[in-house]
């Protein structure tokens, strides 16, 4: 129940809502202004500068993005204590008959560092410092709304890291799309986008998913 209270599954929450933002999100997608071998080396765990993800004409934009995602991201720490900076990779979506607003949610995040070159912060080095992880809020909104489970360990095995490149998302997501087969309008898109996820209260949940026996042994 207190779970239930916690969880934000409306339009306001960017892990089930995604949009892109005027500067506050930077598209890294096939068929964007980003280098795709770049990008494919990045999804493989290697550091990548700005200006080789981007060309000379696209940097400047990039750049002015990522101070903009950064800078959120440390007035979230700093004020909350959450780390919200994650690279999302697969965007899966579904038909809402709740309200107008669009699903987008990240099926993939991995957590992310900008570290700024410059005293002026015009270049930026992106790096994925933790491991891939399967959105918790997409697997629990499936769950509550739709009666789908989905074991986000069983789904995350799927995701094919044996080569030197980038992993392949390919069956972990054609796997997602048949879980999720009676969802109407359910579907998998192929994007990668840098921005800012979470809102405050997820920590809060993952306390209560995970605390059950301290909870249980209090007397409170």
């Amino acid at each position: 129940v207190w779970i239930g209270q916690l969880v934000d599954l409306g339009g306001r929450n960017t892990l089930l809502y995604y949009r892109d933002l005027k500067v506050g999100t930077l598209d890294l997608s096939p068929g964007s202004r980003a280098d795709p071998v770049a990008v494919e080396q990045l999804l493989g765990s290697h550091t990548m500068a700005l200006s080789t993800l981007f060309s000379e004409d696209d940097r400047a934009d990039a750049a002015k993005r990522a101070r903009t995602i950064r800078a959120k991201a440390t007035e979230n720490f700093e004020e909350r204590g959450l780390r919200t900076m994650f690279l999302a990779w697969g965007m899966a979506t579904w038909t809402n008959e709740r309200s107008a607003s669009v699903p987008a949610a990240p099926v993939l995040l991995r957590q992310a560092n900008l570290t700024p070159r410059g005293r002026a912060e015009e270049s930026f080095e992106l790096s994925l410092p933790d491991e891939w992880e399967v959105n918790p809020t997409l697997i629990y909104a499936l769950e509550q709304d739709f009666q789908v489970k989905i074991d986000a360990g069983e789904l995350l095995d799927l995701l094919d890291e044996g080569g030197t490149g980038a992993p392949d998302p390919t069956a972990l997501y054609e796997r997602l799309t048949k879980a999720a087969s009676a969802v109407a309008g359910f579907s998998v898109t192929e994007r990668v986008v840098l921005g800012n996820f979470s809102y405050a209260k997820w920590e809060m949940v993952k306390d209560l998913q995970t605390g059950t026996d301290a909870l249980l042994a209090s007397d409170l």
